[in-house]
């Protein structure tokens, strides 16, 4: 399974990102509870205990050049959520972050904002429509 749990968006990333679905963290088999999980023959260490370079190493930030199929995949994200919520619960949609300035480097992930009435900050309704 991808980073998202959506065949159709880690296909995408991944078809303009090649690394997307590789592992990201060094032989760390996952986090639990703010531990690290590592294989049988490392030592255990709290998050909170690493130093910058161990933290550097099991998670780096991939800066690459900016792609402008970025833009193409906020739209089509975009379109997704108001087909899914309805323009009526959506005051404003907007893609933000790294990926939505062209020309420079950036994590390669794409950042959507949402805003929505805040009498409705914890529906069921809005929450479960976007899955």
């Amino acid at each position: 399974m991808g980073r998202f749990g959506n065949s159709e968006i880690d296909a995408t990333m991944a078809s303009i990102n090649p690394s997307w679905n590789a592992p990201r963290h060094n032989g760390v088999k996952e986090i639990v509870s703010g531990k690290l999980i590592k294989p049988k023959n490392e030592m255990e260490k709290k998050l909170e205990n690493l130093t910058k370079q161990e933290w550097d190493t099991l998670f780096p930030v991939e800066l690459v050049s900016h792609n402008p199929m970025w833009k193409n995949i906020y739209e089509k994200e975009e379109r997704k959520i108001i087909e899914k919520l309805g323009s009526e619960t959506i005051i404003r949609i907007e893609h933000f972050g790294s990926t939505s300035i062209p020309g420079i480097r950036a994590k390669p992930y794409i950042d959507i904002i949402i805003e929505i009435p805040k009498d409705r900050l914890f529906d069921e309704e809005i929450i479960n429509g976007l899955f």
